[in-house]
């Protein structure tokens, strides 16, 4: 039996069920869950559920209802909620829109299972809402987010927190689960007043609670950063933890060396950030993953990590397969064949030429070189987002010009196929995309190439409107059949401002971080952003 067969293959960290999958219904869930499965995914994160979790434990610990209300989330924030970052962002959430989504994560894990896959649901870390009773504050998370408390792990109530949040996570998911979420003090947090012994004794009290309510879970911890930090890592039980290693180096010089111990862990990719709709991979990278298991005794396999997973379906052909050990699948006649169909020597040529250069990233950045339509305007841009890439491209903009053109003449015999527009769209975007980064470089003293950036993005939005998954008023249709206007709300606040206002936007740094360049937003929002810069502009 291959080793590949006995390896975990994890779906998702909580940004990924936010930006991708915030607001997502069964219609969406259905096929999404035959290609984890049909890709050999045994394990995946569940968050859909878990406002009715909280609802029901802060009932039982005597909290009022103006409170927990003030606690819960959108669904467009709900990843930030889950990892400790921020409460209550876009609420309060009503009760209809709860029940409904308790019931999503319910059939979730059941038609996961029935697919093979195991659910991981969120367990008790000892985070509440800020300002309870016995807790330590933990401040502030990018300035301006006010972050769930720590209950005191030393007070009775942590007990009786634990025993009332896993009593209510049977009862809402209906299934005693194998793996549970949940992290400590990620990007930051305040342990003032708890010792390094006292944290790792934390540590420990939250694992034996789990494993007092489900005997043999495993506790799936995010790396990142610098967390889990060595308290932390010091109180975990290697027989019930995997350590999940989010790794943002894309780079065909990638390395594995992976320091944690005794502790078990998966190699997590991630490629996308906040789900931006650049062209990036690190196809060469992945073409290594199968000789990872060789050199770690503690590796347990591999996980789909990226924040957004509807961009670069290449790459993740390349990832999924060699993650499989099926390094004979990773190809581009079995990536056409399985995505269009069939296969032909111009769309061949096109992916072969863009393997050898933005799909092979050569150095480590934080995703994409991101796209300038998308940013606050200025003359001078190199990254939009605030932990953008910075120093241009790492791309020959020719040869993504000369892919495009290669694509587009397939056109005639694909037209027909939804990914293969899909894929000729993001192509040419990225074309107008490194177009509009040369032109701006320009344009502070040259009015003409002020027109022409001006131009380029309507013309991208023209672009962008050939597929429906470049287009906004599809996305916000989507969020609208399932949590009414105010979905659509959260989900255009998380694709351009992310916070509340333009002005927390700013504080925060996390503006435009989600930006997309979708048709409609780059009509109506970032065509008169830059129309007015330019036109009072000295």
């Amino acid at each position: 039996m291959s080793i590949f067969a006995s390896l975990l293959l994890v779906a998702y960290n909580y940004c990924t069920l936010s930006y991708t999958m915030a607001f997502w219904s069964k219609t969406e869930w259905e096929p999404e869950l035959d290609r984890l499965a049909a890709n050999g995914f045994n394990v995946a994160l569940v968050t859909a559920g878990l406002p009715k979790v909280w609802q029901d434990t802060l009932r039982e610990m005597g909290y009022g209802e103006e409170r927990i209300a003030a606690f819960i989330p959108d669904g467009a924030a709900a990843a930030w909620w889950n990892m400790g970052n921020l409460e209550g962002l876009g609420g309060p959430v009503p009760q209809e829109r709860i029940e409904k989504d308790a019931e999503l994560g319910r059939w979730l894990c059941a038609e996961m299972r029935r697919r093979g896959i195991e659910p991981i649901l969120q367990g008790f870390t000892g985070l509440v809402p800020s300002g309870s009773e016995e807790s330590i504050d933990q401040g502030k998370w990018c300035g301006i987010f006010q972050r769930p408390a720590l209950l005191n792990p030393k007070s009775a109530r942590f007990e009786a927190f634990a025993h009332a949040w896993y009593r209510n996570l049977e009862k809402v998911y209906g299934i005693k689960p194998k793996y549970l979420g949940g992290d400590l003090f990620h990007e930051g947090g305040n342990r003032e007043g708890m010792s390094a012994a006292e944290t790792t004794a934390a540590v420990k009290k939250v694992q034996s609670l789990q494993q007092e309510a489900f005997p043999g879970a495993i506790w799936m911890v995010q790396s990142w950063q610098d967390t889990p930090i060595k308290p932390v890592r010091d109180g975990l039980d290697p027989k019930h933890t995997i350590i999940e290693v989010l790794d943002k180096d894309m780079s065909n010089t990638g390395a594995y060396d992976y320091k944690f111990g005794d502790l078990p862990w998966i190699w997590c990719e991630v490629m996308n950030f906040g789900g931006n709709t650049g062209l990036y991979g690190g196809a060469a990278r992945f073409r290594t993953l199968d000789k990872i298991p060789g050199k770690s005794k503690s590796f347990r396999g591999y996980g789909m990590m990226s924040e957004g997973l509807e961009t670069n379906a290449y790459c993740y052909h390349i990832f999924l397969n060699m993650a499989s050990g099926r390094r004979e699948k990773a190809t581009i006649g079995e990536f056409m064949r399985s995505r269009y169909g069939k296969c032909d020597w111009r769309i061949a040529t096109a992916i072969s030429t863009l393997e050898r250069s933005v799909w092979d990233c050569r150095r480590r950045q934080e995703g994409c070189v991101e796209n300038v339509m998308c940013a606050r305007p200025a003359f001078d841009i190199d990254n939009i987002s605030a932990w953008g890439p910075r120093g241009g491209t790492q791309h020959d903009p020719a040869k993504v010009a000369a892919a495009a053109m290669l694509y587009e003449s397939a056109y005639e015999d694909f037209k027909d196929n939804a990914n293969y527009l899909d894929d000729l769209v993001e192509i040419q975007m990225q074309v107008l995309a490194d177009r509009a980064r040369e032109v701006l470089k320009e344009a502070k003293d040259n009015p003409g190439k002020r027109q022409e950036f001006l131009d380029l993005i309507l013309r991208a939005d023209e672009l962008a409107a050939r597929s429906a998954n470049w287009r906004l008023d599809a996305k916000e249709a989507r969020c609208r059949a399932q949590a009414g206007e105010a979905g659509a709300l959260g989900y255009r606040r998380m694709i351009t401002t992310w916070a509340a206002t333009d002005r927390d936007a700013v504080r925060s740094g996390l503006g435009e971080y989600a930006h997309r360049a979708y048709s409609g937003l780059l009509k109506d929002y970032y065509y008169p952003r830059w129309k007015l810069f330019f036109d009072t502009a000295r």
